[in-house]
């Protein structure tokens, strides 16, 4: 593939906000998958192989990733903290 395996990534006004009370990532199970190859023509700066943006209860096992331009598997959060 030229660019992401699998780019899950909700997105909302504001985001992400304190008043969004959960991702809409949620009750997730990614299992037994292969992901190779990846992120080699992206014309994005950041050739990640997979990204799960903002999620919640998410499961990803038993998967293999390999062979990516750049990061593997990113699971970035953003964590808020109270003013």
């Amino acid at each position: 593939m030229d660019t992401h395996g699998l780019f899950v990534t909700p997105w909302w006004d504001g985001v992400p906000s304190h008043g969004f009370p959960r991702s809409r990532i949620y009750d997730t199970v990614i299992r037994g998958n292969e992901f190779h190859r990846l992120g080699f023509r992206t014309d994005l700066d950041d050739p990640i192989g997979v990204k799960f943006q903002f999620a919640d209860r998410l499961r990803f096992e038993d998967n293999y990733v390999h062979d990516v331009a750049h990061n593997g598997v990113q699971f970035p959060i953003r964590l808020w903290l109270p003013s």
